[in-house]
């Protein structure tokens, strides 16, 4: 069983072209897969088979088609202003139909649309072109043609273009943040009840995530929780790749046009991958190079916080690690992990200020340095002080220790904890094989579950005694710890109990994050080897290497 799943946006409309418009791709990819031996099936009557283990029915050459938002191009022919007529989705499979008797009898698209008629007609005007082209009357006729199933896309997608009377408390323009019991029944139980109102259906008992972000909350405690009561019975990301017998019911892949394949060469190449003509399916990325983040959405904020404020602070730091500490800190606080933050080898506070834009507005930020070549210690912490201050707006919580690490000892970081175990650590200290053995030793115990340690310089040819000190650490002391992620020069630890979470967090970050060409690079890596059974490993446990 290898799925694709393929995912259209009949809005996506710049012309009438396959690489400009997404309706026209869709008329053409229906062909391509017909003369290339996949049969067309309902996504929900392969969830169902899937789920009841009927695992004869899928077997062969299958694929499920769906749509994002729900809007009217959807079902309605309409009069792009700027490409003319443009067919609807819904009509395309019927033309498909028309032309080609008897090839597809199981025609179908499921179309994954946004609930709220608020926020649909308020995004009418902000993303379209305000004539009321986003509506749901047209839902129940779908559903009764027989090709069309109604999904959800949540409520009101925590759009970003949305005005602030929907906003919900948290950042808008993504749903990594949709991380409680409140706001997950505002997004998904309310939409799934809407649904049921006003079209109830087979495919209201499916969900895909606003802009493809599942987050550890959502996936692994809401709706393994309360999908059952709500009748929910799968859930589809964004993220490229094959729907397999072991992928997670609450995170179901799928390819998207346009991002995943731009022409029908690179369709044929995806195709070739899950009939298994080719071992494996590498990104591909035609056309105009692909767009960061948006600055509205809570990546983008903090893009440009580490762009305009930490890039300013001397010392190293790439701006990968930064947002992948960001992203692991959101997961950690997806899972109710909160404390004090750590770092041993402040230098300026480049990535100390990283930390602490991160940190609560209840955590405690210690930094410890000697400031080793500073004659008088007191204004190299006061400049370490005014760093953090100008990158965040603030220092309340920043405390300074001045000391040599060989003379630190856990119980007085303790102290400087108020008795509280770390979230995060971040070891960037000496770079001696005493020096690093010691700040593992001293910060090790006082690591608390589901906390994480940044080892800096292990993998840097410069300084080859941190990663004797490393090692010597591991097969030594033989801690509790797991590596699961080499971002450069930062390698990345956990507690084991949490490791294939932040491992999982991590190929999630990766997933997520196209616009960083590490994130190319080392998802094709990866693919190159599963073909070959291969698994980078460190100490015992699985990691991911940053390309």
């Amino acid at each position: 069983m290898r799925i694709p799943i393929l995912t259209y946006q009949p809005m996506y409309i710049h012309g009438n072209g396959y690489d400009t418009n997404h309706l026209t791709a869709l008329a053409s990819d229906l062909q391509q897969l017909t003369e290339a031996g996949f049969r067309v099936v309902a996504l929900r009557t392969l969830v169902d088979a899937w789920l009841e283990k009927r695992l004869d029915e899928l077997e062969g050459k299958l694929v499920a088609l769906t749509s994002d938002d729900g809007a009217d191009f959807d079902y309605r022919d309409l009069p792009h202003p700027g490409a003319g007529t443009q067919r609807s989705a819904i009509n395309v499979l019927r033309d498909f139909a028309a032309r080609n008797p008897g090839r597809q009898p199981g025609l179908h698209i499921t179309s994954f649309a946004i609930a709220s008629p608020e926020a649909r007609a308020a995004l009418d005007k902000a993303c379209m072109v305000g004539l009321g082209w986003w509506s749901d009357d047209w839902w129940p006729e779908a559903v009764r043609a027989g090709l069309m199933h109604i999904g959800s896309h949540s409520w009101d997608h925590n759009h970003d273009a949305l005005p602030e009377s929907f906003s919900l408390g948290v950042p808008r323009g993504t749903f990594s943040c949709i991380t409680s019991a409140r706001l997950a029944d505002h997004e998904i139980r309310k939409a799934v009840e809407y649904l049921r109102r006003h079209a109830d259906n087979p495919g209201a008992a499916l969900f895909a995530y606003p802009y493809g972000e599942a987050n550890a909350y959502i996936a692994e405690e809401y709706l393994p929780s309360h999908a059952a009561a709500m009748g929910i019975r799968a859930a589809f990301t964004g993220r490229a790749g094959f729907w397999e017998p072991q992928s997670d019911r609450w995170e179901i892949p799928r390819f998207v046009c346009g991002r995943d394949w731009t022409s029908p060469s690179e369709l044929g190449a995806l195709l070739e991958v899950a009939a298994g003509k080719r071992p494996a399916w590498l990104p591909v990325r035609g056309g105009a190079p692909i767009a960061e983040p948006a600055s509205g959405t809570a990546v983008g904020r903090f893009l440009k916080f580490v762009r305009a404020r930490v890039e300013a602070i001397p010392g190293w730091l790439h701006p990968e690690a930064a947002l992948l500490t960001a992203h692991l800190t959101q997961a950690q606080r997806s899972s109710g992990i909160g404390g004090p933050v750590l770092e041993i080898g402040v230098f300026k506070g480049k990535y100390l200020s990283v930390l602490y834009k991160l940190s609560a507005p209840d955590e405690a930020v210690v930094g410890v340095d000697l400031f080793v070549g500073a004659t008088d210690k007191a204004p190299a912490a006061d400049a370490v002080r005014a760093h953090i201050a100008a990158a965040c707006g603030d220092n309340s919580r920043l405390r300074i220790v001045v000391a040599d690490s060989l003379e630190l000892d856990s119980a007085k970081l303790a102290r400087e904890s108020r008795e509280s175990r770390f979230r995060f650590v971040s070891i960037d200290g000496g770079h001696t094989k005493e020096l690093v053995r010691r700040d593992l030793e001293t910060a090790h115990p006082l690591l608390q579950p589901g906390g994480i340690i940044a080892l800096d310089d292990v993998f840097n040819f410069g300084t080859p005694g941190v990663a004797e000190g490393v090692t010597e650490f591991f097969f030594e002391c033989k801690p509790a710890l797991a590596p699961f992620a080499i971002c450069y020069n930062k390698v990345f630890v956990t507690t084991p109990d949490f490791h294939a979470r932040y491992l999982r967090e991590t190929l999630r970050f990766l997933e997520e994050s196209p616009w960083l060409s590490t994130s190319r690079k080392t998802l094709a890596r990866r693919r190159e080897n599963g073909a070959s059974d291969f698994t980078p490993m460190l100490f015992g446990y699985e990691v991911v290497p940053f390309m």
